[in-house]
């Protein structure tokens, strides 16, 4: 069986997903507002294919939160995630210098998380997504910050970094309010 470059590279990510301890934006009690759960420096191919997978999350749960959503303010938030998370993944598109993201972008964490939602009674459905969405955030959050505080990293895709996160953090408040609220 022949391999593409890609899934060599999904599988190299997948690993140091599970190797790195990325579960540790997970936790119900996320880490003060900028303050990174891991310290390692992030490759820019490292970067875009998990800043990518994140774009592709957000999107497709969104997708599926309209679908399936009973909450007017969820199916509200759902919105503002394709509007933005569509105009992320173009804008990460077009970073020069940025390493092109792959066909299909879904670390193995998403793709489970995908499931999960889709497969989620409509009682549980929700409370699931509002609490995927945090997690996500949380976890794009400290790629993000990482990232951009990562020394000589590529120029353009560490200023397309420190640019998004005003956005990414502004959904996570959000979420925070909306779960909350419930």
């Amino acid at each position: 069986m022949k391999y593409s470059t890609e899934k060599y590279l999904f599988l190299a990510i997948a690993l140091l997903l599970v190797g790195a301890g990325w579960t540790v934006a997970q936790s119900k009690s996320p880490l003060p507002e900028g303050k990174a759960p891991y310290t390692k420096s992030v490759d820019p191919a490292m970067f875009t294919a998990l800043a990518a997978s994140s774009n592709e999350f957000e999107i497709r749960s969104s997708e599926i939160a309209k679908r399936k959503s009973a909450m007017p303010k969820v199916k509200a938030f759902a919105d503002q995630m394709l509007k933005d998370h569509v105009a992320a993944k173009d804008k990460l598109s077009q970073v020069k210098g940025g390493v092109t993201p792959p066909q299909t972008p879904l670390v193995p964490k998403h793709a489970a998380m995908l499931e999960q939602l889709d497969a989620a009674s409509e009682a549980e459905f929700d409370a699931l997504y509002l609490d995927m969405q945090l997690v996500a955030h949380n976890d794009a959050v400290a790629l993000f910050e990482t990232f951009a505080a990562s020394p000589g990293e590529g120029d353009a895709l560490t200023k397309h970094a420190s640019e998004m996160l005003p956005t990414l953090r502004a959904h996570r408040t959000h979420l925070k309010r909306l779960i909350s609220s419930n």
